[in-house]
């Protein structure tokens, strides 16, 4: 046991310099192998993750427009016998229902802001990005001066 552990100590210390070059780069292929292994199942899980989420959003946006709609016309009617009298009863129900649109158009224009901003951040795969991170350190730090 002894002498078979000197020996391989022995045929790698024996390596050329081409050799252990060529070691070296297999061995930072299989690194990158592993690391972009890493990278996709992290996308792939983001997705998959993106995807559940996604039919609940859809499932809440219908609920809520529905809601939503039925409430605004409540609203319309509500504001509508605030108006006065003189405008007519079109003309009140026109004048409620506007205050009401207004209100709609100026709180989905912030939504829609505040959406394309956070779409501009974008998705990051953090675990491997970490994982980078700490390889580019090791290296640095292994690094022959």
């Amino acid at each position: 046991m002894e002498t078979s552990k000197n020996a391989n100590t022995a045929s790698k210390t024996s390596e050329t310099l081409p050799e252990l070059f060529a070691r070296l780069g297999k061995e930072v292929l299989t690194l990158l192998e592993a690391k972009l292994g890493l990278l996709k199942l992290e996308v792939i899980e983001d997705i998959r993750a993106l995807a559940r989420n996604s039919v609940l959003l859809v499932a809440g946006v219908v609920a809520a427009s529905v809601g939503a709609g039925l409430l605004a016309m409540a609203l319309g009617f509500v504001l509508s016998t605030l108006m006065p009298a003189a405008m007519g009863e079109a003309g009140r129900y026109a004048a409620g229902f506007a205050v009401v649109a207004l209100a709609a158009l100026l709180a989905g224009g912030l939504l829609i802001v505040a959406s394309i901003r956070r779409l501009r951040e974008g998705v990051r795969p953090e675990r491997s990005l970490k994982e980078i991170e700490l390889d580019k350190r090791w290296i640095a730090k292994e690094r022959v001066p």
